[in-house]
């Protein structure tokens, strides 16, 4: 165990390989989620009703709500188009990256108060706050954010991605007609 917290009246500890556990009593520790693979868990802390652990090697911070986290393993690769997705339905979120769900599906609370949206940026980094040195900002290209309230099907997201990666198919077009 590298790090401990109380949230939501329980005690979670994080420790090698990303994984979290809660202390549920007596000996036992349930797994709750691994914060991506071949990171250990750093930090884990309490901020606004979340909380939140922080990785080494990737220097991720991921927000586990419930204790569950959702994520994405999937490697991006420099120089190509990426389409990522999420969905929330008031009790699961899930993760889609070129329109297939990810490996790791969360039940979470995300709770009911204002927030800034940030796309692009982070609120609390490895610098603990919002330093506008950079560090804190995704390095490439986000083209097209949509946020709707309707939770979309996986079949929908698979389709997006196919629309917005190869257009020509999902289209012909024929010879022009005389009225």
């Amino acid at each position: 165990v590298t790090s401990l917290a109380v949230y939501d009246g329980k005690l979670y500890g994080g420790g090698s390989s990303g994984y979290v556990y809660r202390y549920d009593g007596g000996t036992t520790w349930t797994d709750v989620g691994q914060l991506g693979s071949n990171s250990n868990v750093i930090s884990l802390a309490v901020y606004d009703g979340k909380l939140y652990g922080g990785t080494e090697i990737s220097g991720h911070v991921y927000s586990i709500g419930s204790g569950v986290a959702a994520y994405s393993n999937t490697a991006l690769e420099t120089g190509n188009y990426a389409h990522i997705a999420g969905t929330y339905d008031g009790t699961t979120a899930k993760i889609y990256v070129n329109g297939e769900k990810t490996e790791k599906t969360g039940s979470i609370t995300i709770a009911t108060k204002t927030f800034n949206l940030f796309i692009g940026g982070s609120l609390g980094s490895s610098k603990s706050g919002f330093s506008n040195s950079g560090e804190d900002y995704f390095k490439g290209v986000i083209d097209s954010v949509r946020i709707s309230n309707t939770v979309r099907s996986p079949e929908w997201i698979a389709t997006e991605y196919a629309n917005q990666n190869d257009p020509a198919s999902f289209y012909t077009i024929g010879q022009e007609e005389e009225i």
